[in-house]
C-alpha cells in the first residue's frame, strides 16, 4: 500500500490563528499518522492560542513516532496511548482535553494513523473524518468514551480495513451541511488526482464556503494506491 498525502490550512474570517497539524505518510512505508489539532476563535484565537495548538500536535505526533518502534505494541493499545498522549499534552498546554472546543481552553483534537492499510483513528471534540471509496463517500464518527483510562476521547473502536483507491479526509471542526456536499462532490472528482490537488481544491472550498464566524480550518487528505 502506498500513501499520498497533502495538509492544509484554510484562513478564517476572524481574527487569529487557531490550528496547528502535523502528518508523515512516508512513501513506501508501513505505518503513517496525522494529527490535527484547533481551538476556538475567541480567547484561544490569538498568538497564545496558535501556539497551544502547536504544543499538542508536537507532544502528540512526537509520542506517536516514538511509540511506533513496536508497531504492533501502539496498534493494539493505540486508543490508551492516545489519551494518555492527549492528556499530558492538553495539560502542557494549558487546554482541556474533554472535546469542549470552546474561547475557554477547549481543543478539537484528530488523530488518524494507517498500519499495512488498517485504520485507527481517535480524537475529543467535533473534527470530521471523511472515507471516499469509488462512489461511496461516508463520515467516520468515533465510539463514545469508554473506559475511564480513555477518558474524553473517543475512538475507531478498532482497525477498519481500507483499499487501494480509497481516500481519507480529517478536517479540524465539524463542517457545515454545504461544505460537506462540496467535499463530496471534490473528492469524487479527485478519484484520479494527487493528494495535493484534492487539497488544493479543498482549500479554496472551506475559503468560500466557511461560516463568517468560523477561524481557521486545518486539513488533511491521505490516497492510498
Amino acid at each position: 500500500m502506498i500513501y499520498d498525502s497533502a495538509t492544509a490550512i484554510a484562513r478564517g474570517r476572524v481574527r487569529g490563528g487557531n490550528v496547528a497539524l502535523s502528518a508523515d505518510f512516508p512513501v513506501g512505508a508501513t505505518v503513517g499518522f496525522a494529527v490535527l489539532c484547533g481551538t476556538a476563535p475567541g480567547l484561544a484565537a490569538d498568538a497564545a492560542g496558535h501556539d497551544r495548538s502547536r504544543v499538542v500536535v508536537t507532544e502528540l505526533f512526537s509520542e506517536l513516532k516514538f511509540q511506533s518502534a513496536d508497531r504492533g505494541a501502539l496498534e493494539r493499545d493505540f486508543a490508551g496511548i492516545v489519551a494518555a498522549a492527549a492528556a499530558g499534552a492538553a495539560e502542557q498546554a494549558g487546554l482541556r482535553s474533554d472535546g469542549a472546543c470552546s474561547a475557554d481552553g477547549g481543543m478539537n483534537l484528530s488523530v488518524v494513523a494507517l498500519f499495512d492499510g488498517r485504520l485507527h483513528f481517535a480524537g475529543s471534540g467535533e473534527g470530521t473524518l471523511i472515507l471516499a471509496r469509488r462512489g461511496d463517500i461516508r463520515r467516520l464518527d468515533p465510539t463514545p468514551p469508554g473506559t475511564a483510562a480513555e477518558g474524553a476521547i473517543r475512538h475507531s473502536g478498532g482497525a477498519l480495513p481500507l483499499a487501494a483507491g480509497d481516500t481519507l479526509l480529517s478536517v479540524t471542526r465539524r463542517i457545515s451541511a454545504a461544505e460537506e456536499r462540496r467535499t463530496h462532490v471534490l473528492l469524487a472528482r479527485g478519484r484520479g488526482q494527487t493528494a495535493d490537488e484534492v487539497a488544493l481544491s479543498l482549500l479554496d472550498s472551506f475559503v468560500r464556503l466557511a461560516d463568517p464566524a468560523a477561524g481557521e480550518t486545518g486539513f488533511c487528505v491521505v490516497k492510498l494506491r
